[in-house]
């Protein structure tokens, strides 16, 4: 089993990638791959797609902050959700995010729920959230 790190940071002025590959290293990374300047909304990151690539049955991607891997909870979950259909696990270090263990696998379930809570109708579209009625207002007499 490796750990193997992924740092990315959009713009480089502002964020500190030195910061996310110390800790990253203090985590016991073995390697670690950094994209630098390059858009959390772009899922075709150079070094992310050969981090991927690297990955081995029985590693673990352990990322500084959840938002490092993808710009929404459905890249996140995709990107997830294929690490484990190779047997890989993931970790974040800032939401203590680890599916290797129950806990993680239980809040990456809550996650896709949350990201898909409407319940589709028989032909298939979303069905729209429920309408409150407000009580009428009672009328004063002057």
């Amino acid at each position: 089993m490796a750990i193997v790190g992924y740092a990315r940071v959009a713009r480089a002025s502002e964020q500190n990638l030195l910061q996310q590959v110390k800790v990253l290293d203090a985590a016991g990374a073995q390697r670690i791959f950094t994209d630098n300047g390059v858009s959390g909304a772009i899922m075709q990151r150079p070094q992310l797609l050969a981090c991927l690539d690297h990955l081995q049955p029985g590693d673990v991607l352990t990322v500084w902050k959840l938002d490092r891997l993808g710009r929404n909870t459905r890249q996140i979950l995709e990107v997830i959700e294929a690490l484990r259909e190779r047997h890989v696990g993931f970790r974040s270090l800032t939401e203590n995010l680890d599916t290797t263990g129950p806990a993680g696998a239980a809040m990456l379930a809550i996650m896709a729920a949350v990201q898909h809570p409407a319940t589709p109708t028989p032909d298939g579209a979303p069905q729209a959230a429920p309408q409150t009625r407000h009580a009428p207002r009672a009328q004063t007499t002057p």
